[in-house]
């Protein structure tokens, strides 16, 4: 997973905008299934929240035409996710994948 958001962190860079999540709130949280295989034990757990997520060009001013490239700075939208978890034996739980739902 850190591959992966560096990867879209450098493209961000790269096009010159930045993407920001503000105000979290999380609305609903719940364990959708839970697994071992070998000494390896998973858990996918559902997400809701709502956010402030938008993406702001870094070359234009606030206000200037094409500084706002996506999303609202005002206005929160309901978002959900399910995450899947992953630990060896008693380890520590490392996110292993998400997926986006509606």
């Amino acid at each position: 997973m850190l591959a992966y958001f560096s990867t879209a962190l450098a493209e961000q860079t790269s096009l010159d905008i930045a993407n920001h999540v503000e105000d979290v709130v999380l609305l609903r949280a719940d364990v959708r299934e839970t697994w071992t295989e070998n000494a390896t034990h998973f858990a996918t757990i559902g997400l809701r929240w709502s956010a402030r997520d938008y993406t702001v060009s870094l070359t234009k001013q606030r206000g200037e035409p094409g500084y706002l490239v996506e999303g609202s700075e005002e206005k929160p939208t309901e978002s959900g996710e399910v995450w899947t978890f992953m630990r060896y034996q008693n380890g520590k739980w490392l996110l292993s994948a998400i997926q986006q739902v509606d």
